[in-house]
């Protein structure tokens, strides 16, 4: 085994659940940290089983809609004057033409079911053609943007107006989850950013899915989920030599006192190791374990609480390392941002990369079926 192929990790009792080891200094290292130290969430924080699309129009397959809309909360008072989003043909996705998609930007109803409602601030018409042409991913500019209040919540509304939508149709792609959890994103509220649907009988949320949206604001600011694609077909297991990891360079140094990871557990009642290091054989910071049972079948988000708070400082590498006894095995998906197709680095985790070892070095996660060791992937993750 390489040197470099399982980074250094204590292992710790399969009694302690969720328990902290700090082998190096508390707050980091004994480096100086000039400028801001920031608190809050760092990395990701985004959970994804899979794709799932909404048919914009379409027929009997998959989900057939008249409607569909991203809610969302506004983090800018300007002008929204473009949106990207994720649209998608083939078979069950598309047919026909491609029909004709108007986007209404409108306001919230305020009422408890919070719906689209009033006017169309500004609005856009899309004619993606089947196949697709102009790409996948496509910019949307609105001609007269409407300029919106930071807080108040909005909606991009979704309709095919083609003669015949339900022949002639696109689908729109959000992240799907198997398993319906609140929030839908931990770092999220669910009011603040959600898919709704109308079929004919009054708009309803579709509890599963997080909307994949680029919102560009005139005064160049850019808010929303680049995150367009979930490697489920290339997890890697979590097992003896083999291991997963993100290794990162904060741009500001980040004080955190919790780590978080959305794994399962295959086999086995060892628990999963998590260890927060330096990385080229720099200090181990922080080493967690969580146990077996915490873990099942489904992919779920795991915290471990650090008994003080570590300072990742700005412009050192780390790592975090995601490993197990031969004895029991884990897995772990990587989630795909949505750089290659010109989504904002805003919208996404720009400070590192997901790997992963079978014990003779580290490689960048494999797309299914395209690249390997690719490095416009990440772990599910995030500190706090």
């Amino acid at each position: 085994m390489a040197d470099d192929a399982l980074p250094r990790s204590r292992w710790l009792g399969p009694s302690v659940l969720m328990t902290l080891l700090v082998i190096g200094l508390a707050d980091g290292s004994a480096r100086s940290t000039p400028g801001p130290i920031l608190d809050g969430p760092y990395g990701p924080a985004i959970g994804a089983d899979a794709l799932a699309n909404t048919q914009i129009g379409g027929d009997s397959s998959r989900s057939p809609n008249l409607l569909t809309a991203y809610r969302f909360r506004a983090t800018e008072s300007a002008a929204l004057s473009t949106i990207r989003v994720y649209l998608v043909d083939g078979d069950g996705y598309a047919g026909g033409t491609g029909g004709t998609v108007a986007i209404r930007l409108r306001g919230d109803s305020g009422a408890p079911d919070h719906v689209p409602t009033g006017a169309d601030l500004s609005t856009a018409t899309i004619t993606p053609g089947n196949p697709i042409t102009g790409g996948f991913l496509p910019l949307i500019r609105f001609a007269a943007p409407a300029t919106l209040v930071a807080g108040e919540l909005y909606h991009l509304e979704f309709e095919n107006t083609d003669p015949s939508p339900r022949t002639n149709f696109v689908s729109i792609n959000g992240l799907w989850t198997s398993v319906v959890t609140r929030p839908r994103q931990p770092t999220l509220e669910d009011l603040d950013w959600a898919q709704l649907i109308d079929e004919g009988n009054g708009w309803t949320v579709r509890p599963s899915s997080t909307p994949i949206l680029d919102l560009g604001y005139e005064n160049g600011i850019h808010a929303g989920i680049g995150y367009m694609e979930v490697w489920v077909n290339a997890a890697r297991q979590i097992s003896g030599t083999n291991a997963v990891r993100e290794v990162f360079i904060p741009t500001i140094a980040r004080r955190v006192s919790t780590v978080s990871v959305r794994v399962r557990r295959l086999a086995g009642a060892s628990p999963l190791t998590l260890r927060v290091g330096e990385s080229a054989d720099g200090p181990v910071l922080a080493e967690a374990t969580i146990t077996a049972s915490s873990l099942g079948e489904v992919p779920v988000w795991v915290t471990a609480d650090l008994p003080s708070s570590i300072v990742l400082q700005a412009g050192v590498p780390y790592e975090l390392l995601l490993a197990a006894p031969a004895d029991s095995s884990y897995s772990a998906v990587a989630i795909e941002r949505g750089d290659h197709y010109d989504f904002a680095a805003s919208t996404y985790f720009a400070d590192g990369y997901g790997q992963y070892t079978t014990g003779s070095g580290w490689s960048g996660f494999d797309q299914p079926g395209g690249t390997t060791n690719n490095k416009n992937s990440d772990l599910q993750f995030y500190f706090r």
